[in-house]
Formats: structure tokens, C-alpha cells, sequence
């Protein structure tokens, strides 16, 4: 199946940009699969016709719809370009007639993917019946499903019969329908009894060897192509046994490729997950992940800057297939210790926020179905990891923020403790000796080689690991440490506000990357207020699928706001975006917004003030589109105004404040009488007095000056009026009362 080709130097393919006024979703389809040209390679166990490799050079337009019928892979030397607003089908293992082998794409080593979509045109890759596609005019609604298959964390197949109903166009709990996204590099990898440096490749899970899909190799600048404003939605199939797909699994990938604006929803298994190699990303959404939400391994090297990840139980098989686990497994090898003798996993991650379930105990198979507590870490740290964490902002995980290994006896031995590189400086000599002479380090010293390996920011920092500059709210322990079981125990954070992170004196390191510049709201979770969160808002409700009294999101605005306005430090590194705010997003800015599927269903729209505790009234939009309410009375906090309690009565008995998904109050008609409602958090100013009245502003705490923004005279008094009320819309940063004054001149 080729198509028409176009080669310019560089590899690159100049596509017609597509702006919004893209015409109905295509109905043209055209299934990628064995044809003419394309051919079948390998022995494959499970089957042997369910891989096809992809030559040439190859043009996806957004006027076809793509579905892929088995591991479709993009060959050494192949190039595959993908027009912005083009939709991926991955079907599932019942259309391709062979278990285990669902619809995914997988990008080899030397293969060149371009997608390249643009804000108002993402490239899309989803499931079989998926019809939430803004850019076509498409906003998605309830559809009647085939039947199709998913695979538990047994290996046991699920099946979905024919005739569910599911609504594409509200937040919802599907996942597992297909596969995914894998990139293939050169870069340095670390693997098991690999332990001359450039030997290390990793073959991809759940692929046969003889295939020879793998990653790694001895070039840390090689590219896999690009990839920018890219959604991939409800993936994550079981491959093999216990072998799901991560969203976005980077295999040795080149920092040479270059990747921003994607997003993950609503997959089983990881989001993204990186194998080694040195790819940097900026701007990655994470919403409803089966397992961890960004997970790191076997050398990984990269950089990663402004990430927001979100957790959700989707009701899977257990924790890992179903019941979000860590927020960041950041591992330095797999298994053998001589895989951490030559390449140290020096990761940077820079404007995280990561929001978590909060739960404390799920379902957990290890050979059987049993319940398993703290599993609900933010920072998971293993394995001789030396990630340096900057600026980020971790709320809401029921276990602890940190989980640091610190085991001993034959598994870990030596100096091959993460809890070491936070003690270490990043010297040379203190980075594993290096005699690999090939690849792209031939002919350099031992200097040389660990400057090209860890330098660019990592050789110039105070550790080898760090966590700086990042703010904990809602976390009940600091550290948990990692002994002989899963987790042995855990320590209490020292005390509440800056500096006072997870510092433990006694029976592990004291952690001297952690004190510095830390911020801590834990110490007593019953005095958590809306002027303690580091983000603006969140609205979530409590229920119980895998894991037990976990929460689920259906509104947030993630913008910076209180401590993390102006809580950043600096990060030694010239890679990185300086900014003055910690988390994934500025307090005026949420660059998620108007590309990604959860903006698309409502996630991102003003949430109600401060927090809906358990049993909170959220509602919960239906696929038939009516709406099903958690019973309880809710108190909202206004921040820096009123609090109010607001009991509504609601025609099928339930009582509470009742808001619609996407973060509305409910209007009348739809089954709500006498109807009451505090409005969005904003600044609230009761006014007793007759006269004329400055609402002044500005833009810049640091300025000196304030902005006549209206002036009014009241009608009547007294009157309480807010800021939306005399704007007349809501204008920015309008819960914070050090941005806008009322003045009688």
C-alpha cells in the first residue's frame, strides 16, 4: 500500500496546513494491511500474519481514516508522514482475527515518523467507534459498540459484547480497546547482561525476537522523526500475558527526535513510558492511566518539561491494568546490577503537576487476586535512578510522595542505591568508569564520554538526583522506603511550609536535594484550605471500582496559584524553559486547553471552589445523557471571600450542590427545583456605602501601579457584588486578591 511519493531533503514532508474548517468526518477508510508493496516478515508466535512492515515513504491524509489491522511497523529506512486532523483507528483483536494482536503502530530503528497536527487540528489515534473530533465539527455523543475483547492482568480475555453503549463525548472510564504508539532509536541504552556501554538494546514487549523489533544502540543525537499535537486515546491491549502497551513507549529513542503537545487518554497501561535513550518532550498530558502515569527505565537520559498527569481508576483487572499506581516510576536499570555498571539512568524533569487518586488499598494479581496497600506513591525512585525533579507539584496520592529504595543483599549491592545519588556530585569520577570506544564516543576519554552522556546541565548540577523547588499538598507521608518488601515503612514530613520536605536523619540517607526550596502542605491535612492548593481548582467525587475510596476528577483548572505563583528556582540546565511558577501551567496560561480530548469533554472548564470531599455532590453524566447524582451536602470555600453551605433539593431526593460534567451548575428544566448556587470563586465585595467606586487591577504582582479596570456607582445598598458582576465576565486570576482592589476615589 503505497501512496504517492514525495521526498525532499531531510526526509521532510511539506503537508497543506489544515485549519478549522475541515469538512464532516471522512468516510473514506483505508485499512493498513498486507498489499501490494507491504509485505510479511518474521515468525511470529501469536500469530504469524499479524505484523506487517511498512517501506517507502508513506503520506496519511486527513481526508481518509486509517484503521490498522494488526502491529503495523514503520521499517528501517521507511518514512511515514501524517497530515494534522488525521484519524488512527486501531482495531481490535476480534476485527483482526488473532489474539493478542491488535491494531498499534510500532516505529523501528531508522524509521522516520512526521506527525506533525497544529492546535486547531491534532492527529488522532483511537479506537474503532470513537466520534469525539472537534476539528470536524464532530463533539461526540453516546455510540452502540461491536463486540470486542480485553485482556486482564492474567491474560484472560474480557469480553464486550455486542450493543454497549458508550459516550465519547463526556469522561468515562473505557480503555484497553487497542494498542499504541512505540518509537525505536540508537541512543545508549541499559539492559541486563549487556554491560559493555553501546552493546544494550531492548526488544519490545510482547513482540517475537525473531522479529528483531528493538531499541538502543551508540547514538544518543539520532531522531525517530517528529511529533506535535498528537491524542491517543483508550489504548493500551494486553500484547501478552501481562504485557499491555503504554500509550507512548520510547525504546532508545535519539534526542535528535522531536516531540511536544501529546496526549494520552484513558489508556491500561503506562502513558508514557521510556526505555533508555535521551528524548527530550515538552507539554504532555496524562489523564486516566491503568498503571503509572510516567514511568522511566534502563538508562533513560532525557528531558522533560511541563507535564500534567492525572490519575483514575477505570475499573481494569487491578492495580497496573486498571487502578493508577505511581505517578513517576523513575527506574535506572531492569534487573541485574550489571546493567547499572556502565550507564546511570540521570533523567531531568522539570514543571510536573501530578494529581493523584488518593487511594490507600486496591486489587493486586500476583499469581492470584489479593489486596495491596501504598501503592499510591507520587515519586517512585529505584534501581540507582538519578532523577533531578525541579519546580513540580505532587497532590493527592494516598500513599506517600516518595517511595526511595534502599535495599541490600544480592539484589542491590555497592553503590547502586538511588538514595546515593542524592548524595553524589555529578563528577566524573563519581559517574561509572567508561571504556566504550565506537559509536558516537570513539576516540573521547573518560571525561569526554561522561560529558556526552550526562552533561548538558546534569554535569553542572549540586547532586546527581534532586528534588527542588516542588510543593506537596495533600500527601500523608513524606518517604516511604523500599526494604525488603514493596514498602517497609514510611516517615513523617518534619513540619509544614518551605523547606520542610521528606527529610529523614535516621535509618536512611539524609537527603540534602530534598531540603532546599520544598514546600510541604501535609503536617495537618484537617487545616488544608483552598489558600493552601497549589492549583486554582478541583472538583472530584469518591467511589469505589479497583481501588477502595478513591477519587475521581471531573473538573480542573491546574494553573499555578498560591505558593506555586512564584515558587520556582533555578534548574542548570539551558534545555529548560525558565519560568517563575512551579507545576505544568503559569497562573494565566493553560496551554491544554483547545487541543487535547479532555478539554473537548469538559475536564478543563471552571471547576467549583475549594474541594468536594467523599461523598461530595458531583454529578456524573450518563451515555443516555441524563445525569446520576452522589448524595451528601457540600461545603464550598470562596477563597479570600465567603463560605457557604448550600443544600438543593433535587426532584429524584438527592441533596447537595449539583453541578453538570463540565463544571456548570445545573439550570432549571433539568430536574432541579429550587435551585441555589454559589457562583466561580471570585473575589466577593459587600458594599454598605452610596458613592462611586474603582475596580482597579493589574497584571504583575511586582508592579507598583494599579489599573483603573471600572468604574460604577450601585443602584441600591447594600449590595454584594463580585467581580464577574462588575466586569461582566471573569477576569484573570480572579480569586486572588492581591491582583484587584476596590477603591472609593
Amino acid at each position: 500500500m503505497h501512496y504517492t511519493k514525495h521526498l525532499i531533503a531531510g526526509g521532510v514532508f511539506a503537508l497543506a496546513m489544515v485549519g478549522t474548517g475541515l469538512a464532516a468526518i471522512p468516510t473514506s477508510v483505508i485499512n493498513v494491511r498486507t498489499n501490494a508493496g507491504d509485505y510479511t516478515v518474521g515468525t511470529i508466535s501469536c500469530p504469524a500474519t499479524a505484523n506487517y512492515r511498512l517501506t517507502g515513504v508513506h503520506n496519511w491524509t486527513s481526508n481518509n481514516i486509517y484503521k490498522l489491522y494488526g502491529i503495523i511497523l514503520v521499517a528501517d529506512g521507511a518514512t511515514l508522514n501524517i497530515q494534522p486532523g488525521t484519524i488512527i483507528r486501531g482495531v481490535n483483536s476480534d476485527r483482526t482475527g488473532n489474539a493478542f494482536r491488535p491494531g498499534m503502530l510500532i516505529v523501528e530503528r531508522g524509521g522516520k515518523i512526521y506527525a506533525k497536527g497544529t492546535a486547531n487540528a491534532p492527529i488522532c489515534m483511537t479506537d474503532e467507534w470513537d466520534n469525539n473530533f472537534p476539528w470536524f465539527g464532530s463533539a461526540g455523543s453516546s455510540v452502540t459498540q461491536g463486540a470486542w475483547t480485553y485482556y486482564d492482568a492474567q491474560g484472560l480475555a474480557v469480553p464486550k459484547s455486542a450493543g454497549t453503549n458508550y459516550n465519547y463525548g463526556a469522561l468515562g472510564d473505557h480503555h484497553g480497546a487497542w494498542g499504541g504508539l512505540v518509537l525505536c532509536g540508537k541512543a545508549f541504552v541499559s539492559w541486563d547482561n549487556q554491560t559493555t556501554l553501546g552493546s544494550g538494546d531492548i526488544q519490545v514487549e510482547g513482540t517475537d525476537g525473531a522479529l528483531g523489533i528493538k531499541g538502543g544502540g551508540s547514538d544518543d543525537n539520532d531522531s525517530s522523526g517528529e511529533i506535535s499535537y498528537l491524542q491517543i486515546r483508550y489504548g493500551g491491549y494486553v500484547l501478552a500475558s501481562t504485557k499491555e502497551i503504554n500509550g507512548v513507549t520510547f525504546y532508545g529513542v535519539g534526542r535528535g527526535t522531536k516531540v511536544d503537545h501529546i496526549e494520552v487518554y484513558n489508556n491500561i497501561d503506562d502513558a508514557f513510558e521510556w526505555f533508555g535513550g535521551t528524548v527530550n518532550a515538552k507539554y504532555l498530558v496524562a489523564w486516566g492511566v491503568g498503571d503509572d502515569i510516567f514511568d522511566s527505565d534502563a538508562g533513560f537520559r532525557g528531558k522533560n518539561q511541563f507535564l500534567f498527569g492525572m490519575q483514575r481508576d477505570m475499573g481494569g483487572s487491578g492495580v497496573e491494568s486498571g487502578a493508577s499506581d505511581k505517578g513517576m516510576e523513575i527506574d535506572g536499570f531492569e534487573k541485574e546490577n550489571n546493567g547499572a555498571a556502565y550507564l546511570y539512568a540521570n533523567s531531568l524533569w522539570a514543571n510536573v503537576t501530578l494529581v493523584g487518586m488518593q487511594y490507600s488499598s486496591c486489587r493486586y494479581y500476583s499469581g492470584g487476586y489479593v489486596t495491596k496497600n501504598n501503592r499510591n506513591v507520587a515519586l517512585s525512585m529505584r534501581d540507582n535512578a538519578s532523577p533531578r525533579i525541579y519546580n513540580s507539584i505532587v497532590m493527592d496520592f494516598g500513599a506517600a510522595a516518595t517511595l526511595i529504595d534502599n535495599r541490600a543483599g544480592d539484589d542491590l549491592s555497592g553503590d547502586l542505591n538511588t538514595p546515593n545519588r542524592f548524595q553524589k556530585a555529578p563528577t566524573v569520577a563519581n559517574f561509572p568508569s567508561v571504556t566504550y570506544a565506537g559509536g558516537a564516543t570513539v576516540g573521547m576519554d573518560a571525561t569526554a564520554v561522561a560529558n556526552y552522556l550526562y552533561g548538558d546541565g546534569a554535569m553542572a548540577d549540586e547532586q546527581q538526583a534532586a528534588i527542588r523547588g516542588s510543593i506537596f499538598f495533600n500527601c500523608p507521608q513524606g518517604i516511604a522506603y523500599d526494604g525488603v518488601g514493596p514498602i517497609s515503612g514510611t516517615y513523617d514530613w518534619v513540619g509544614s511550609g518551605k523547606g520542610s520536605g521528606p527529610w529523614v536523619s535516621t535509618g536512611l540517607k539524609a537527603y540534602s536535594g530534598f531540603t532546599n526550596d520544598m514546600y510541604n502542605y501535609n503536617q495537618d491535612l484537617t487545616a488544608l484550605s483552598a489558600t493552601d492548593m497549589p492549583i486554582k481548582a478541583r472538583a472530584r467525587y469518591s467511589r469505589t471500582l479497583t481501588a477502595t475510596t478513591s477519587y475521581a476528577v471531573t473538573n480542573i483548572d491546574p494553573r499555578a496559584d498560591n505558593a506555586a505563583i512564584y515558587g520556582a528556582v533555578p534548574a542548570p540546565d539551558q534545555w529548560l524553559t525558565p519560568v517563575r511558577f512551579c507545576g505544568a501551567f503559569s497562573p494565566s496560561n493553560n496551554w491544554a486547553k483547545g487541543w487535547t480530548t479532555i478539554d473537548s469533554l469538559g475536564a478543563l472548564a471552571a471547576a467549583p471552589g475549594g474541594d468536594v470531599v467523599a461523598g461530595g455532590a458531583v454529578s456524573v453524566p450518563l451515555s443516555n445523557g441524563t445525569t446520576s447524582y452522589i448524595t451528601n451536602t457540600v461545603t464550598t470555600t470562596v477563597t479570600n471571600s465567603i463560605t457557604t453551605t448550600v443544600t438543593n433539593t433535587v426532584t429524584n431526593g438527592v441533596s447537595g450542590i449539583v453541578y453538570e460534567g463540565n463544571g456548570a451548575p445545573l439550570v432549571s428544566g433539568t430536574g432541579v427545583t429550587n435551585l441555589s448556587f454559589t457562583t466561580s470563586p471570585v473575589l466577593t465585595y459587600n458594599i454598605t456605602s452610596a458613592a462611586t467606586y474603582q475596580l482597579q487591577s493589574k497584571t504583575n504582582l511586582l508592579d507598583v501601579s494599579w489599573t483603573v479596570l471600572k468604574t460604577f456607582t450601585p443602584a441600591t445598598v447594600p449590595v454584594t457584588v463580585n467581580l464577574t458582576d462588575i466586569v461582566g465576565e471573569t477576569p484573570p486570576n480572579a480569586r486572588d486578591s492581591r491582583f484587584y482592589r476596590l477603591v472609593r476615589p
